[in-house]
Formats: C-alpha cells, structure tokens, sequence
C-alpha cells in the first residue's frame, strides 16, 4: 500500500473507499483488539503489481489509518479513550498491535486466463449470505437468556398456541 503496489481500483470491483470513517474505525479498533483479519485475495499481474479480489474497503481503511493517516478514529465500541486520534497518536503498543495483525493473502497468479480471475472474484463475492439484523441480534445476544428462549419457542405448548 505505501509504495503503490497494490491496485485500489481494479476494473472489475466496485469504487472503493467507500466505507464510512466509523466502520473504518471499527475495524482499526478490531485489529487494536487482536480481532484477526478475513483473507485477502490478490490478483498478481506481475512480481510487483497486484489487483485486489476480495479486501478493498479494508485496504483502503489501513490506507486512510495507517499509510495516508487521514482517519482519525470515530465511532469506537470498546477503545473509547482512543476516540479522535490519528495513527501517529495512538500509544505505541497499539500502533504494534496494528503492524503485527497476521494477514493472510491468497495471490492468483500472473498468468492465469482473465475468465478466471473473474470466476474467482465472482465465487468469493456471491458465495454467503447477508445475516438480517434479527440474526445479528441473536448471535451478540447470547447466554441463559436466549437458551430459555430457544427452549420456550421450541416447546410443544408454544408451538401449539401459535399455529
């Protein structure tokens, strides 16, 4: 990213930077927390240039933080005392915390037929499905609440009383 080797804008993906400054900073505190990051995937068009397949608002995200520095963290969960700093204000521990995030990237390589590529992009980006916010809800919400819950809707009382 510093030395502009990595494509940001690639053809074939969406305009990127298109992730807003609080969940930029939700995941700059993700990695301040130790949260590991999702696989990155690259298309490697030669040794030193590489197209970005899957990982481009989060690129641009360590871009704007760690590179460019023009993010200052907004919006944090957990990190409060953090709130409106810049990379470079951050406490070195974090800063290492940051640097030392394990990445994982999947390099296709130079060579390979462009009809794959775009296989590749296409399986990777249309491959899940969104979780609805009452899914989200369910898994943050979890513990002897909800077990009594699942046990209550499961019941043959309940069940019977609601069809």
């Amino acid at each position: 990213l510093k030395y502009g080797e990595i494509d940001l804008d690639p053809d074939f993906q969406r305009k990127g930077n298109l992730w807003a400054r609080d969940v930029q900073s939700r995941l700059v505190e993700s990695l301040m927390l130790r949260f590991p990051l999702p696989a990155f995937y690259f298309v490697a068009e030669s040794e030193d240039d590489w197209l970005v397949v899957d990982g481009l608002q989060r690129l641009w995200t360590l871009k704007n933080f760690v590179v460019d520095q023009t993010l200052r963290l907004s919006g944090l969960e957990i990190l409060k005392d953090f709130e409106g700093r810049a990379y470079d204000e951050l406490p070195r521990p974090m800063q290492r915390r940051i640097m030392e995030t394990q990445v994982t990237a999947y390099i296709i390589k130079p060579g390979t037929p462009r009809p794959v590529k775009y296989n590749v992009f296409r399986r990777i980006n249309t491959g899940g499905l969104m979780l609805n916010p009452m899914e989200i809800r369910h898994a943050l919400n979890q513990g002897p609440a909800s077990e009594f819950l699942k046990d209550i809707s499961e019941s043959g009382t309940f069940r019977q009383w609601r069809n």
